[in-house]
């Protein structure tokens, strides 16, 4: 498995840090000349612009953002040019959202692997060109919609190797053989490229993206572990392991004043509230994506919970657990959830029996992306889905053919008949709270550890 990071000179948009960052440090006392005319040569060699006489042209203006970083080498100094995308006319008009691997197809995906328009812009001093502006060619950083540009030109890039788009995630891409058996998938998160797969795939698709564009980092697996999108990736025999502890320790406490500790019931700042969202979902992440045997025997596990009121306003916390279940019960985690549930519930049924729909939703979601890597076409029903409950009435409620007293209730509950009818769904089983492993994404003071390197026994 590799990684394509960072590529350097190529079109992509991210939100660019603040003067205040961290990551972006300007210092009076350290030259950063060479590193801005390699940016310079950069933007030359790969025909980003065209030169042409200033008429009064409108123009967007250019900064350099300096920073120094530390590598394996050495720290090394860095400049990058970048528009004032900003100064765009019609800004709020231009399409630019892109996408981005989210995180349930990241993990999938490493289980399963074991609008042209003329813009102007004004030179920085460093070019020397007087009387001179530069019609772009391409897409660069800082304009509205270089992200999306950028993603267009992967596309395209990739499709000219006859690699396919998923259906399911756009910014996940899968390649098969002249067999049509699927040998080599890609993710990518803006410029961060994570792929995996056969020598063939390679050759034919990866080597095609590191002559196309210029590659400012290539880590492999067997240098041990390395990021990607603040998850650190390592291979230990055939598991592959995910942990975030480095992003975790960089974590900061939210400050509180002395005076304002001591009232518990206080409502938070505006601006506290804001650093709590930041640090939502930074819980340490240390698991392992097994292999997991044989195809034929590998199926979805679904595990929903809910807690009527169980939130301070009164609201209610569903939750769901989505494994991959293989061969001896070796299971790998894919994907966990807690959330209000936005319906009110008025019953523990009401509550359980939403909290259920949503964890089939995102079960289904992960079947459907699962059968499209593995045989090039999306079919949730060709991987086995069981949902599991620790509540006997939901359970009844789908089993039996009376209709439940609740009338809101009835479609969601006939809902999951169909889907079961349908095959989508195998079975919904009932177990036990203390193997709900769901629980503790939903329950107050709830806390579980859940290791892979265990054994997963299906229940009847």
């Amino acid at each position: 498995m590799s990684k394509l990071k960072e590529l350097e000179n190529v079109a992509a948009e991210v939100e660019l840090p603040s003067s205040d960052d961290d990551s972006v440090m300007i210092f009076e006392d350290v030259s950063f000349r060479e590193a801005k005319l390699k940016e310079l040569n950069s933007w030359k060699n790969n025909s980003v612009y065209e030169e042409c006489t200033d008429t009064g042209q409108k123009c967007i203006s250019t900064r350099w953002i300096c920073s120094l970083k530390d590598t394996s080498e050495g720290t090394i100094h860095k400049a990058r040019l970048v528009a004032r995308g900003f100064e765009e006319f019609n800004r709020d008009d231009i399409p630019k959202d892109s996408p981005t691997c989210g995180t349930d197809s990241l993990r999938l995906v490493l289980a399963i692997l074991a609008q042209r328009r003329k813009i102007y812009i004004k030179p920085p001093m460093e070019a020397q060109c007087k009387d001179i502006i530069w019609k772009l060619r391409k897409c660069v950083y800082g304009l509205s919609d270089a992200s999306l540009s950028w993603y267009n030109r992967v596309k395209e890039v990739l499709e000219q190797c006859k690699v396919s788009v998923s259906k399911v995630d756009p910014a996940v891409f899968f390649w098969k053989n002249n067999k049509g058996s699927v040998e080599g998938v890609l993710t990518c998160h803006v410029d961060d490229f994570l792929w995996g797969g056969s020598k063939e795939f390679e050759e034919k698709v990866i080597n095609s993206i590191r002559s196309t564009f210029c590659v400012g980092k290539e880590e492999l697996e067997e240098n041990g572990s390395f990021p990607y999108v603040g998850i650190e990736l390592s291979k230990h025999e055939n598991d592959l392991h995910l942990r975030q502890n480095t992003y975790q320790n960089s974590l900061k406490f939210i400050p509180i004043e002395k005076s304002r500790m001591g009232v518990k019931e206080e409502l938070l700042t505006k601006e506290e509230r804001e650093l709590l969202q930041s640090k939502i979902g930074t819980n340490t992440l240390d698991c392992k994506t097994k292999k997991l045997g044989k195809d034929n025997a590998i199926r979805l596990v679904v595990f929903s919970d809910s807690s009527l009121g169980n939130l301070s306003d009164g609201g209610t916390q569903g939750g769901h657990f989505i494994v991959l279940v293989g061969e001896n019960g070796l299971f790998s985690p894919i994907t966990w959830q807690s959330k209000r549930i936005r319906r009110v519930a008025r019953s523990t049924l009401a509550a359980e029996t939403l909290a259920m729909a949503d964890a089939i939703d995102s079960g289904i979601f992960i079947a459907s992306l699962y059968t499209e890597l593995m045989y090039g076409k999306a079919d949730p029903t060709q991987l086995p889905i069981t949902c599991l409950t620790d509540c006997h009435s939901l359970l009844d409620a789908i089993k039996s053919t009376k209709q439940v007293s609740e009338k809101r209730l009835r479609l969601e509950i006939s809902s999951i008949r169909e889907l079961i009818q349908m095959h989508q769904i195998v079975s919904v089983k009932w177990i036990e709270t203390k193997h709900q492993l769901a629980d503790c994404l939903t329950k107050k003071g709830a806390s579980c550890h859940i290791t892979c390197s265990g054994h997963f026994k299906m229940v009847s």
